[in-house]
């Protein structure tokens, strides 16, 4: 590997810091935080603050929320693969009432989508737009089959996966790539 390469992939990564910084935008590499200012940005919503909070807020100032992945590959006829989105470290609640009304409330607060994005190599090459209320159904219904297990679980909050064809059946593909 060339020096002068590395110098300059190190350059571009510290500069690349500095103008999350001054967007106040945290740290680039923390988490999916990149994909989610480059998801932003494409869909011309405001990054949501560092720290917890919305993923960004649209131009009617609703919340949005983002999931991404990195690309699985394509199928022979050119399709993507099956890919999935999680909806990890939800709240845990003592009661299933309890953590039904907190998914209900919190899905409830995402007014302005919820958005999966496929990237490959840092590019979003696909990515669909969920009403939060049309996720809903099927995410009470998985956690409804966790829930009994979660109090063994060495980390109880809930999670959920979504697929891809979840996504597609739900979803409307978006022209952002």
């Amino acid at each position: 590997m060339s020096k002068k390469l590395e110098e300059l992939a190190i350059f571009h990564l510290v500069k690349a810091q500095q103008l999350f910084d001054e967007l106040r935008w945290g740290d680039l590499s923390n988490y999916a935080r990149g994909k989610e200012c480059y998801l932003a940005y494409k869909l011309g919503h405001t990054v949501g603050k560092v720290g917890g909070g919305p993923d960004a807020i649209d131009k009617d100032n609703n919340i949005c929320e983002y999931k991404s992945t990195t690309l699985k590959g394509y199928l022979d006829n050119g399709e993507i693969r099956s890919h999935t989105w999680n909806f990890n470290g939800m709240s845990y609640c003592p009661t299933w009432n309890a953590q039904e009304k907190w998914l209900c409330d919190h899905m409830n607060e995402i007014k302005g989508g919820c958005f999966f994005a496929i990237f490959e190599r840092g590019i979003i090459v696909s990515a669909w737009r969920v009403e939060s209320f049309d996720l809903l159904p099927i995410m009470i219904e998985k956690l409804r089959k966790k829930y009994p297990k979660l109090p063994q679980c060495k980390d109880p909050r809930p999670g959920v996966s979504i697929t891809l064809n979840t996504v597609k059946e739900l979803g409307v593909k978006l022209n952002i790539t």
